[in-house]
């Protein structure tokens, strides 16, 4: 029988990554960052990053769980990834893309280097506030998602991929 994410997070080798992603609404009020996508990456010696786990969802409330990801030995000489989190306003039912067609996304500034094995709480994120619109777009408060979220559980509509541009 294989094992489930949450028993390989507690195993050594393994490493998840927890937290909740927040936009700007206003200069003073957040709301929560849902429905996007995450993408979790390890920043190598040559200062690029490369992505590690596949792509997941945040939930209505900006939080988002990685599920187990094989925490490898870094090249650096260091053990564990050094991880650096990504959020895209995209998902198989929206995307909000800029005028040359890629997502408007958030990385994080901070690196967590040579992360332990077990459960890394990253916990409160917030992208970019010059970069605010692009999620009101894609917001379950306002935006995209909630429209589509309306019109398939509400009227029964077969709602295709939206993009905003």
């Amino acid at each position: 029988m294989p094992l489930s994410n949450s028993t390989l997070g507690a195993l050594a080798g393994y490493v998840t990554v927890t937290g909740r992603w927040w936009y700007y609404y206003n200069t003073t009020i957040g709301l929560p960052v849902s429905w996007a996508t995450v993408q979790i990456y390890d920043l190598e010696p040559d200062g690029h990053i490369y992505p590690v786990g596949n792509p997941f969802l945040t939930d209505v409330n900006g939080y988002f769980n990685s599920g187990s990801i094989p925490n490898n030995n870094d090249p650096d000489g260091g053990y564990g990834l050094d991880i650096v989190v990504g959020v895209y306003a995209t998902s198989s039912i929206a995307s909000v893309v800029n005028s040359t067609g890629y997502y408007y996304y958030n990385l994080t500034t901070t690196v967590w280097a040579n992360s332990p094995d077990g459960t890394l709480n990253v916990g409160d994120l917030v992208t970019r506030y010059d970069e605010r619109g692009a999620w009101w777009i894609y917001s379950y408060d306002f935006g995209l998602t909630r429209g589509w979220d309306y019109l398939s559980s509400t009227v029964g509509y077969n709602t295709p991929h939206v993009t905003a541009v």
